[in-house]
């Protein structure tokens, strides 16, 4: 899983990072935190994607 791989915690809040400021890896973890959280709001407002939850 990809937030094991490139060790993303999910309560942390990386939005107020700046992607230019960081270095590659950290990048990575930006990248990966930004999908989820985005996954996670897309769940929340789409009624046939959260069928696929239940």
């Amino acid at each position: 899983m990809l937030l094991d791989k490139f060790h993303v915690d999910l309560n942390e809040d990386m939005s107020n990072l700046s992607f230019k400021d960081l270095d590659i890896e950290e990048r990575k973890r930006l990248l990966v935190w930004q999908a989820r959280k985005n996954l996670e709001t897309k769940l929340q407002s789409d009624k046939d994607l959260q069928s696929l939850l239940t």
